[in-house]
């Protein structure tokens, strides 16, 4: 536990500046529902014959951004999702560069690894086989999804306000 208490410790410091003991902390959430507004295949799920038959409820991307008194931000976002690749990443993290000035070494993207998702990027040639109206569907979800990200930093951006930081701990011990 306490070797990943440090990671996160090592990580917010990595948001912040030299300032990251400083008292004055500002922080920006936003959350934006991320269901396919079509019915796409499902993620993990390569024995599949056919795309999923409906919703349950709704899918969540949230963010968070954290700034120091500095200007220092960093960002982390979590995305009701299998994952995400390194190229919808590195797309969301160069456009958040451009519209915010946040560097993409300070945004974390994070997604729950959920099977009740869809598929998401380029993934799906090898592990199910689509066929091109499916990648198709697949493409253009994934486009829509990137750009919902990055409005979605921008909108926790804009909504800054004076936080306090703290953090708890806890210990499972049935797992």
């Amino acid at each position: 536990m306490k070797k990943i208490r440090s990671l996160w410790i090592i990580g917010l410091v990595a948001f912040s500046s030299s300032c990251v003991l400083a008292a004055d902390w500002r922080v920006g959430i936003a959350r934006t529902e991320i269901t396919p507004s079509k019915l796409l295949w499902m993620a993990g799920y390569a024995a599949r014959k056919r795309p999923a038959e409906g919703t349950v409820h709704p899918l969540w991307a949230k963010a968070l951004v954290i700034e120091d008194r500095c200007g220092g931000r960093g960002v982390i976002v979590t995305a009701d999702l299998i994952g995400l690749t390194r190229e919808i990443s590195d797309a969301v993290g160069t456009r958040v560069h451009r519209r915010t000035g946040i560097e993409r070494e300070r945004i974390v993207l994070n997604s729950s690894h959920t099977h009740c998702s869809p598929v998401v990027g380029v993934v799906t040639d090898v592990t199910y086989g689509l066929n091109k109206q499916q990648q198709a569907a697949v493409d253009a979800y994934t486009r829509k999804l990137g750009k919902k990200l990055v409005k979605l930093i921008e909108e926790a951006c804009g909504r800054m306000g004076p936080a306090k930081l703290t953090y708890g701990e806890g210990e499972a011990t049935f797992a």
